[in-house]
This record gives structure tokens, C-alpha cells and sequence, in this order.
């Protein structure tokens, strides 16, 4: 069986789109994914499956959250090869001063990208398929927020996460 982590796009955030991680683990088991487990209260779930497309794996748990929780929310899957290979890059583990690192998950990889926001407190410093390795300068007292960035520009639909919460995530996956 293949594992794999799901993240959930917008849920948990500023008291919208509440889903218990109880629920979220009782909808996957119904799916018949095995293993699973969340990480955080943000939409992180691990589990382990012998189905192969990505795409149509999201597409079967967005279609679920809609039948159960009556809730639409964004789907993206990575395969515990693809984040490990994120992970470490040495793009992933920059360490610059007065920033934060993130990774926005995308569903297709862009044809161009803007590599600075007009403020230059988004700076996007590697795009690995359809995942986009971005730093958040501090800028006015303000950090950037990468994700609202990409969505703006681009027009698409975005998770995000800081690259302690795939860390964590990592450690669970090869610890399983």
C-alpha cells in the first residue's frame, strides 16, 4: 500500500469550515483508506491506500466532505515520495532572517509565476511540480501571505503549509 497525505484547503481557519479530525478520520476509514491519521487541527490526513491517481483519490474525498459534512472544501494529495523529495531540497531548507518558509500545494503546475509579490514580501524561490516552495519577508511589521498571493495572480485554488507542519508530517510517515 501506497501512503499518502491529504490536505485540506481552508478548513479549521478563524472559527470557518469547522471539521472535528474525528470526522475526518471516520470519512476516510469509510472511503477504505487505511491508517489514517491527522496531524495539526488544519486538514492534514495521512493514510495509505492500493488506489495509484492522486487526482482521482481528491476527487473521491472532495465528493465524500460534500455527501457527509455538506461542506466544499479543495482537496490536495502528495505521495509520502513526493514530500520526502520537498522536504529535502535545499530550497526547503532555507533559513533567511526576518522570513518564513512555506509550501503552497497547487493542482497542475503553472505555465509562469510571478517570483515577487509588488510589496516583496512574498518570494516564491523554487517550484518543484506542482508545489511551490515560497518564503514571507517581513515587510512593515507584516509577514506576506503566500498562498493568498498565488491565488490572486494565478486564479487557482491553494493550500499552504510552514515547513514545521510538513516535518511533523514527515516524521509520522516514516515512523508508520
Amino acid at each position: 500500500m501506497a501512503k499518502y497525505v491529504a490536505f485540506l484547503r481552508a478548513i479549521n481557519v478563524g472559527g470557518h469550515n469547522l471539521i472535528k479530525m474525528q470526522d475526518l478520520v471516520k470519512l476516510f476509514t469509510s472511503l477504505e483508506f487505511e491508517n489514517t491519521v491527522t496531524y495539526l487541527q488544519s486538514g492534514n490526513v495521512i493514510f495509505e491506500t492500493n488506489e495509484k491517481n492522486s487526482k482521482e483519490i481528491s476527487e473521491k474525498i472532495e465528493k465524500k466532505i460534500i455527501d457527509i459534512l455538506k461542506k466544499e472544501v479543495k482537496v490536495f494529495i502528495r505521495t509520502e515520495s513526493e514530500l520526502n523529495k520537498l522536504v529535502e531540497s535545499k530550497q526547503f531548507k532555507q533559513n533567511i532572517a526576518n522570513s518564513h518558509a512555506y509550501v503552497i500545494f497547487i493542482e497542475d503546475k503553472p505555465s509562469t509565476i510571478p517570483l515577487k509579490s509588488p510589496k516583496e514580501d512574498v518570494e516564491i524561490i523554487a517550484i518543484e511540480n506542482n508545489n511551490i516552495i515560497s518564503l514571507s519577508h517581513l515587510v512593515n511589521g507584516k509577514y506576506g501571505s503566500p498562498g493568498n498571493y498565488l491565488e490572486t495572480k494565478l486564479k487557482i485554488l491553494t493550500t499552504t503549509r510552514n515547513c514545521n507542519s510538513l516535518n511533523g508530517l514527515m516524521k509520522i510517515l516514516k515512523n508508520k
